[in-house]
């Protein structure tokens, strides 16, 4: 049984973040001229060069589960951490329970940037450097940031699409044991790419100030609406003590306007920021 076990965790570890790379290039293919065109056969998954497309689609799951584990590792730590010194503190139980969903927000996001980071680094230094034409390094740090983000939602959700079958499972169908279960199917994923793209929108900046500044813009947006986030679930769970049909969707509806807006500011940041043209041959001029 053990062998089983880990036979199945090692076939899904390869083949759902090949999955989620497929969603992921469907979702900003299918908009995006750029994406199309541009970076994605530069990384190798659009390539007219077979031999580069099966390297990068055989490497991609690794990338995917190595992004995914250490980000989700790290907020793990950090999370541990947390709850550690509110049991310390001796704060009530649903005070304590609310101030760590709202705190993952700032640990997850923090843990995704710095995996975001180093992803965007060795793709801009091993391999978008060298192409030819225009580049978009603010939109490479975007789609970045989105791998990153919903690799770390995918094994985040993992657990927690597990949970939402096993409350189907003892209560039976109802709006309240469905309603996880639909959320983490339908959004638990690209909403964490939706915040780490957030996240990443001033890394491909050409100078020192613009890159500074947005970073830290972009991190704060990010983190703020995933603490939002967290923070309208865990005010009804936790401080209202209500879970019935009424405040669940209520809380869905507040959850999908921050949804909107964050995909409202990351569509502007794709759009306004080019980062610069770059001249083949010579140095990246502002536009």
């Amino acid at each position: 049984m053990i062998l089983f076990f880990i036979i199945l965790g090692a076939l899904l570890s390869i083949t759902i973040p090949l999955f989620m790379a497929v969603s992921s290039w469907a979702v900003f293919y299918i908009p995006s001229r750029y994406a199309r065109r541009m970076f994605f056969k530069r990384i190798g998954w659009t390539s007219n060069d077979p031999a580069a497309r099966s390297i990068s689609l055989a490497l991609t799951p690794w990338v995917y589960m190595t992004a995914g584990w250490t980000s989700a590792s790290i907020s793990i730590f950090f999370e541990l951490i947390g709850a550690a010194m509110l049991m310390i503190i001796g704060l009530p139980d649903n005070w304590s329970a609310f101030l760590l969903v709202v705190s993952a927000g700032p640990i997850e996001e923090g843990a995704k940037f710095l995996c975001a980071l180093v992803l965007f680094i060795v793709l801009d230094w091993a391999i978008l450097r060298k192409a030819r034409g225009e580049r978009a390094p603010v939109k490479d740090a975007i789609m970045a940031g989105f791998l990153v983000g919903c690799s770390f939602g995918l094994i985040e959700s993992i657990g927690y699409l597990a949970m939402g079958f096993s409350g189907i499972i003892k209560g039976g169908i109802s709006y309240e044991t469905l309603d996880p279960v639909i959320w983490r199917t339908l959004l638990g994923v690209p909403i964490h790419g939706l915040y780490t793209a957030i996240a990443c929108i001033g890394l491909g900046r050409r100078t020192a100030i613009s890159k500074i500044a947005l970073t830290i813009v972009g991190l704060l947006s990010a983190t703020i609406l995933h603490s939002l986030n967290n923070a309208v679930q865990g005010l009804f769970v936790f401080i209202l003590e209500r879970e019935g049909p009424m405040e669940i969707m209520i809380v869905d509806a507040l959850q999908i306007g921050l949804i909107f807006f964050g995909a409202i500011l990351l569509i502007t940041a794709w759009n306004l920021g080019t980062g610069g043209k770059e001249i083949p041959g010579k140095r990246k001029i502002a536009k």
